[in-house]
């Protein structure tokens, strides 16, 4: 049997790529467990809150874009089995990121990073052409009377 909760380990670790301002893909939302001081998940943990933020990468090159960095739907209980599954997770942001998770583990807090860093790319918009018309009204202030 695995012993008190001391730590969190990434269970499933978030995309590789994104666009900034949409959620990550289904298939790419992070997960988090808490496991014991060997690394064996505690399933009968009780639940706990898990908040996950953005680290800029060491590898990052180039501008962060508007509201770098920010996480949205960034913080989550654990379940019945002491896992936290992100599903709406979403980065602001251009460049290279990297995700830490945190939660209060027997009075102490427990950090862990995703190993694998996302790569968001801005969104891109067709282009938009525009036709503009107006009609042009004169008055005479001198018809009125």
């Amino acid at each position: 049997f695995p012993g008190p909760p001391v730590s969190l380990v990434v269970e499933f670790e978030p995309a590789l790529t994104g666009t900034t301002y949409s959620p990550l893909p289904p298939a790419g939302q992070p997960g988090v467990a808490q496991a014991d001081i060997f690394g064996n998940i505690n399933t009968n943990a009780p639940p706990i809150p898990v908040t996950v933020r953005s680290l800029l990468h060491p590898d990052h090159t180039g501008p962060i874009g508007y509201r770098g960095g920010e996480v949205a739907n960034g913080v989550i209980l654990t379940d019945t089995v002491a896992r936290a599954r992100f599903t709406r997770l979403t980065l602001y942001g251009l460049g290279k990121w990297q995700l830490q998770f945190e939660a209060l583990l027997n009075f102490r807090v427990a950090k862990v990073n995703a190993s694998q860093a996302i790569e968001l790319a801005q969104l891109v918009v067709p282009e938009l052409n525009l036709t503009l018309s107006a009609s042009v009204f004169t008055w005479d202030p001198a018809s009125i009377e």
